[in-house]
Order: C-alpha cells, then structure tokens, then sequence
C-alpha cells in the first residue's frame, strides 16, 4: 500500500504538531504546522533543500529520487528545533504517483475493489502488480445505490523503499505517503486566509482551521507543482485533522 492515510491511523496520542515533505522534481519542501489552542494551526517552520538525480528507476525512464538528500534534510537542525513535530507525510512528484476514479459495484468486497486498483494501476504504470504500491479509497456517494465511486492512487514500489530507508534513524515517523493533489486539496480546503494567501502572504502567515472551509475543487492560476509549499502544508494537516476528528 502507498499509505495508511485515506484508511487512518489511530494514534495513541493527541498530535499537535506535524511535517509535511513535499518532494518535487529537484527539491525536497519541509513544512511543520502546530496548534495554537486547538482553533487553528500555524506554520512553524519552513525549509527547502536542493534534490539531485540518483540512479535508475526500475523502468529506466527516469531518476530515482534522491532519499540521501532527503535523509539529511530531516536530519537538519531546522527540524530537531521543533521537537514536539515527530509525525511526516510525505507526497511523490505527480510525475511519480497515478491517480485514477472509477465506479464498481457496490456489493464488491475489499479484495475485489483492491485487485480492479492493481489491474488499473499496474496499466497505468505499466508494471506488473507486484511492483505496484497503491491505496484506494470511496469518493462520495453516487445517483446510484448499487454503485460505489472510488479513488486510488499507485506508484511504483522501487520509489517507496528508498524514501522509507531514509526516515530510519530520523527524529520524525512517516505517517503516510499521499499524491500531491490530495494533499494541496486540504491545504485549500482548510487555509482560513482563502486563495489570495497564495500570492499576498508568506508562508508563514498562513493558518489553517480544524474544520474544512470550502468545498468545491482545488483552482490554482498554474500547475499543482508549481505550489510544493502548499502541498506540504497539505502533508502537515494529514496526522492533524485526523487527531483532532478523533479526540473532538
């Protein structure tokens, strides 16, 4: 599985704090959010480390991520300094990571819906299944009962390994991997300061409520990699929002 995320951790405790690490095509983005008083969240820190190329892929189509470069960058002393942030959730290049949407029948099981991800997924990426990394997850409810909506996302599993390697021996416990459209999706929904913050505020300006703000489909003047701040402030919220649904 890509992550835990859309299917959710319980914690054991309550998070406060948290990471978001957006990796894009040559650099790694580090965002730490924390509370304040439980009514919103702030950016505690911010860094940014320069990503070089490493290696193949498994497909040989492109470089594999640099997990070195990453290791040392959550190794900074820019992240010990907030200690009480120890959860991460990190997002791949959307060159990286394939989403898709699909409706099956409702009376599916898991492991019905879980094999039609692993064909679709393993065509879109042109791997064979075992080489696959993927999660799902239902996407709203439809006109029809008997229907069930669905969203997945796959990567290839040689992406994963390097990047879990590299939170070994690091102050900080990756929480999950997420595509970085879902990621600046909650980033929106949940930025109190609205869209204007993207151009008129520094990042660490922006605060993000508990409860989301808006509904309605991430509309960025650009492509989504071109925000990687607000896609790891999207990565930071995951652990949050979910602690604070369950302790609410």
């Amino acid at each position: 599985m890509i992550s835990k995320l859309w299917h959710g951790w319980r914690q054991r405790r309550r998070v406060t704090a948290a990471w978001g690490c957006a990796i894009g095509e040559d650099a790694v983005h580090l965002v730490a959010l924390g509370g304040s008083g439980g009514r919103c969240w702030r950016v505690l820190g911010s860094l940014q480390a320069p990503l070089a190329a490493a290696g193949t892929s498994t497909t040989d189509e492109s470089p594999a991520i640099d997990a070195g470069t990453l290791r040392e960058t959550l190794r900074a002393p820019g992240v010990r300094a907030f200690a009480e942030a120890r959860h991460c959730a990190l997002s791949l290049p959307p060159s990286r990571c394939v989403q898709g949407h699909a409706s099956w029948p409702a009376l599916w099981s898991q492991e019905e819906v879980a094999a039609q991800v692993m064909v679709e997924a393993a065509a879109a990426l042109n791997l064979a299944p075992h080489a696959l990394g993927f999660d799902y997850a239902p996407d709203g409810p439809t006109d029809d009962e008997t229907v069930q909506r669905w969203r997945w996302a796959a990567c290839a599993r040689s992406e994963l390994r390097p990047l879990r390697r590299a939170f070994r021996a690091v102050p900080l416990q990756l929480f999950a991997v997420e595509p970085a459209e879902s990621a600046a999706q909650r980033a929106w929904q949940h930025l109190r300061e609205g869209s204007s913050a993207l151009w008129s505020l520094a990042v660490t300006d922006w605060h993000f409520e508990p409860l989301p703000q808006r509904d309605g489909a991430l509309e960025l003047p650009g492509d989504v990699s071109d925000y990687p701040q607000l896609v790891a402030c999207g990565l930071a919220l995951a652990p949050l929002v979910q602690a604070h649904a369950q302790h609410a």
